[in-house]
């Protein structure tokens, strides 16, 4: 376990806790801008110490939108 205040940059390893990061954990959230919900985001969170070390948008919530608007306006065919 890292000392207190020494930063760990070892590719695959928590910064916080130090374990080797072989998978991780997600956890949905809500994407806000103000007060409004904006989208639906996701967290990536350390399996050990649930440190988080990254997030973003939801990848699959994402592409779904995008779908389901290309087939509202009609303007590509897709072969699902």
């Amino acid at each position: 376990m890292p000392k207190e205040g020494i930063v760990m940059h070892k590719k695959g390893r928590c910064p916080k806790c130090g374990e080797s990061v072989k998978h991780t954990k997600i956890e949905n959230v809500p994407v806000h801008e103000g007060a409004r919900v904006r989208g639906h985001g996701v967290v990536y969170l350390c399996p050990y110490c649930d440190t988080v070390l990254g997030a973003g948008l939801d990848p699959g919530v994402l592409v779904s939108e995008i779908i389901k608007e290309i087939k509202k306006n009609n303007s590509v065919h897709l072969r699902l």
